[in-house]
Order: structure tokens, then C-alpha cells, then sequence
């Protein structure tokens, strides 16, 4: 079990900010990330788009089954943030448009950065309102983000669970069709065996 101590010395590694993620987007392409993201979690973004400003860029999120969870056309820079309904995998596409007989332009430079659960909460606001303490803040973001970590474990175990049945399921099948197949070779072998020597008793070949 960790002692206070031990939990303040985790603190600035859990607190560590999100890195955002840069890459550059050709003209007239679409590029899309994907994230799964637990059940009942808030989703926070920010973006910038830099190069070509002739270059118009859209930014669209949505999850698996195509509903769209925000959408920005000729997008610069901004925000956007949503809560899951369910366990889903979200997809966050940059898609680039140049007006027609233009030159050859530079690529756009995208830079995302994604904060789920805890990371995506606002503290500030949070110690603001409820008249916390900066150590509270913090003791506050730890719980929260061992609550995600914890319900990302319990996720993990129960898609474990669900492969396991899976496994052993296609093995018991596996193992029925084996026992099958080899009960068809052995009817199928001594049914040549007796087709075989009734024929060859026919032709007086054995006694």
C-alpha cells in the first residue's frame, strides 16, 4: 500500500502535461487518428493547422458507427471536447482542400494534443469552486487519474476474459471436429477395407 510520501513522489510524474502530437497533412489528403476511449469519459482537444493559407482544412471526430461528434470546416485553431456515451473507438480526420489550378503548396503542419478522463478535467476551475488547496488539487488528480487507471485495468481484464472464453470456445469446437474428422477416416478406411475384400474374394484373388 503506497504511504502519503510515496504518493506525493508519484505526483509530478502523474501530472506530467500531455505531449501534443505534430505531422504534416499533403494537400487534398485526409489523415485520421483513432483513440479508444472508455465509457462515461470526457474527451478534451486542442489543435492548431499552420502552412498555405489558401489551403482550407476541415476537422471532423467521429465514433465507429459515423456519428459526428464535432465538426469544424476551414479549421485554424480551437477546441473541442465531448463525453462518451459508451466504450467506442473515436476518430479525429484532417482533411485538406486547395482551390483548383493552384500551385504546388506546402503540406499543412497539424498539432493535436488529446487529454482524456483526469487530463481533460479543468483543476483550476474545480479548486475555484469547491475552495481547494493546492495540495488538494493535486491529491484530487491523482484520485481521479488511479480511478481511470483503474477502470482501464478492469477493462483490459474483462476483454481477457471475453478472449479466453473465445479461445477455449474454438478450441472445444476445434477438438469436436477432430474427433469427427477422425471417426470419418477410421469408418472411411474400414469401409475399404471390407469393400477390398469382398472384391477381391469375388475374383478368387483370397480365400
Amino acid at each position: 500500500m503506497f504511504t502519503l510520501r510515496a504518493l506525493l513522489l508519484l505526483i509530478p510524474v502523474l501530472l506530467d502535461p500531455v505531449s501534443p502530437l505534430t505531422f504534416n497533412l499533403p494537400a487534398n489528403s485526409k489523415k485520421c487518428l483513432h483513440e479508444d476511449i472508455q465509457q462515461n469519459l470526457l474527451a478534451r482537444g486542442d489543435y492548431r493547422v499552420t502552412g498555405d493559407p489558401q489551403t482550407r482544412t476541415n476537422l471532423q471526430i467521429t465514433d465507429a458507427s459515423g456519428q459526428i461528434l464535432y465538426n469544424k470546416e476551414n479549421a485554424l485553431n480551437g477546441s473541442f471536447a465531448f463525453t462518451t456515451e459508451e466504450d467506442d473507438l473515436f476518430y479525429v480526420c484532417f482533411e485538406s482542400h486547395t482551390p483548383a489550378g493552384s500551385e504546388k503548396v506546402p503540406d499543412q503542419e497539424i498539432t493535436l494534443t488529446l487529454k482524456l478522463g483526469a487530463e481533460a478535467t479543468d483543476y483550476e476551475e474545480l479548486a475555484k469552486a469547491e475552495h481547494l488547496e493546492p495540495l488538494e488539487v493535486s491529491l484530487r488528480r491523482v484520485e481521479d487519474l488511479a480511478k481511470s487507471m483503474i477502470a482501464a485495468f478492469r477493462k483490459s481484464k474483462k476483454r481477457v476474459i471475453a478472449m479466453r472464453r473465445t479461445n477455449n470456445s474454438t478450441l472445444s469446437r476445434l477438438q469436436y471436429l477432430t474427433a469427427f474428422s477422425m471417426f470419418c477416416f477410421i469408418a472411411m478406411a474400414t469401409w475399404q477395407i471390407l469393400y477390398l475384400r469382398r472384391f477381391f474374394k469375388k475374383r478368387k484373388l483370397i480365400d
